[in-house]
């Protein structure tokens, strides 16, 4: 004997138990994706946070560098600055140095006892070699035997040359010394002093070199 099964359900009902399991399933797909997307949410949100503290010690590792570095250019302004400023003031050192040395060597005459007198002054400016002291001349010829010579130091000097009569050997002594005492000078040297007889006293014409 055959027996039949025989679907008494309608196809409405069976069309809604179609429909509610597809729901119920996709139901499930969305809650497991939800699920998904919070969890990757969480961990994008630790990975954000962990690298904006990594990225704020980092600028506070930086932030004595960045402080170095303005300081650095402040003080490289600074020395522009400087740089700027003493090369203006020997500009004028320059060009006030023979209305000084006129003053000095005004008060150097007046200060003699006899009659002396500047008939021209020179100012001069060339490069001569560095004196040594003793103790580094004596180096400077162990290393010459050695076969390691050293180079000579170069530097600038100011040479004032000043020619003129002086009414005898006493007032150009005298003038000559006053012009040492003053310290403005590294050396006071006379060249030469030529002496001539005249109607009253003996003169002489002097040539003093003056290093500054």
């Amino acid at each position: 004997m055959n027996r039949r099964s025989i679907n008494l359900l309608t196809w409405r009902f069976r069309l809604y138990l179609l429909v509610r399991t597809r729901l119920l399933q996709w139901s499930v797909i969305w809650a497991v994706g939800s699920l998904l997307m919070v969890i990757w949410w969480q961990l994008e949100s630790r990975r954000l946070s962990a690298a904006q503290e990594a990225l704020a010690i980092m600028e506070s590792r930086c932030l004595p560098l960045q402080q170095m570095q303005r300081e650095n250019m402040q003080l490289a302004r600074r020395v522009r600055d400087l740089k700027s400023h003493q090369s203006l003031l020997t500009r004028l050192n320059d060009e006030q140095l023979p209305y000084r040395l006129l003053g000095l060597l005004s008060q150097k005459v007046s200060e003699c006892q006899g009659t002396l007198r500047i008939d021209s002054m020179a100012i001069d400016k060339k490069m001569e070699t560095e004196r040594l002291t003793p103790t580094e001349a004596a180096l400077a010829v162990k290393k010459a035997a050695a076969g390691k010579p050293v180079a000579p130091q170069m530097h600038e000097v100011t040479i004032l040359t000043l020619n003129g009569v002086a009414d005898g050997n006493i007032t150009l002594s005298q003038f000559v010394g006053l012009l040492r005492d003053s310290q403005v000078f590294q050396t006071v040297e006379l060249i030469s002093s030529i002496g001539a007889d005249n109607q009253t006293r003996r003169s002489q014409s002097y040539l003093v070199k003056c290093v500054l």
